[in-house]
């Protein structure tokens, strides 16, 4: 869908230490790591839902920074449907809490760097 499976997509908050240390830690770990900048990477609304597929992630909310300041100041407490939450992944997309790796039609939300290593197949010399 995104890659293929030798390569490993990084979309990151290059504002944010731990984001930083995931692409650090990823391009460790492989030889074909492609990282772009959330800002940078204009995704729309149907990339963003081929990302939701991919994290098996029904609800958009779900991968947002619930105490980013503009999620507080503008967003908490709206009940905005599917279609407005991928608008505002689309048009925000640094709230997203985490980096989203993604290798092949596996993605993952990496929650601290070493997550990346959930995507690293066993045989290490695949990538």
């Amino acid at each position: 869908m995104f890659t293929d499976e030798r390569q490993i997509l990084i979309y990151y908050n290059p504002d944010l230490l731990a984001h930083r240390q995931t692409v650090a830690h990823a391009q460790s770990l492989a030889a074909h790591v492609e990282a772009y900048a959330f800002e940078e990477a204009h995704l729309n609304q149907t990339r963003w839902e081929e990302i939701l597929e991919l994290l098996d992630v029904a609800d958009p909310r779900m991968i947002l920074n619930e105490v980013d300041p503009y999620f507080q100041a503008e967003l908490k407490g709206h009940d905005y449907d599917r279609l407005s939450w991928l608008k505002i992944l689309s048009h925000r997309p640094n709230l997203v809490k985490s980096p989203i790796a993604i290798r092949g039609d596996q993605a993952i939300l990496c929650c601290l760097p070493q997550d990346v290593w959930k995507l690293i197949p066993k045989k290490a010399d695949v990538l």
